[in-house]
């Protein structure tokens, strides 16, 4: 009887332990811009943007900005073409990610609880959705855009982002 009790106890923790949140790691296949990266788990690939994002690579495929903003993205990227793939220095071919999907998006962890969102945001290569409302990353997000703007980083530098918003917003 007591073999009993006790293999069914075993079966109860045992089966606690299987319905534990893993975090999902997915190996980088291909960098395909600042703004899509390209994830296999196991036979299955999907690409990822950054969650709560809009990163200079969507201002500029935009078909709503004027001329005169693709003009200035082109112009920085001319003045800093380290930036156009700083995503390459941020992360590795082969190697696996922790990645969490919202929304039809990705949250990349690329340097243990720092997101690739932040590191985007830091170097003035995004800007927070002004519709972005998820209160666990909008702190950090913003904070990191606080940061990126303070130092005149990116798009703070030359007022490329008030050039190019104002058409997007329209």
């Amino acid at each position: 009887m007591n073999k009993i009790i006790y293999l069914l106890i075993m079966k109860i923790l045992f089966s606690f332990s299987l319905y534990a949140k893993e975090p999902t790691m997915a190996i980088l296949k291909e960098i395909v811009t600042n703004n899509i990266q390209k994830f296999g788990i196991g036979n299955y690939t999907f690409y990822c943007t950054p969650y709560g994002l809009l990163t200079l690579d969507d201002i500029y495929m935009s078909k709503s900005i004027s001329s005169g903003c693709k003009k200035k993205v082109d112009e920085f990227f001319i003045q800093r073409p380290d930036l156009k793939y700083f995503t390459n220095l941020k992360m590795k071919r082969e190697q696996m990610y922790r990645i969490e999907i919202k929304n039809q998006q990705c949250v990349i962890y690329v340097d243990g609880q720092r997101t690739l969102a932040e590191s985007l945001l830091k170097a003035g290569l995004a800007v927070v959705k002004p519709t972005f409302r998820d209160e666990e990353f909008r702190s950090y997000f913003k904070k990191a855009q606080r940061i990126g703007k303070y130092h005149k980083n990116g798009i703070h530098k030359d007022n490329i982002l008030r050039a190019c918003l104002i058409d997007i917003y329209k």
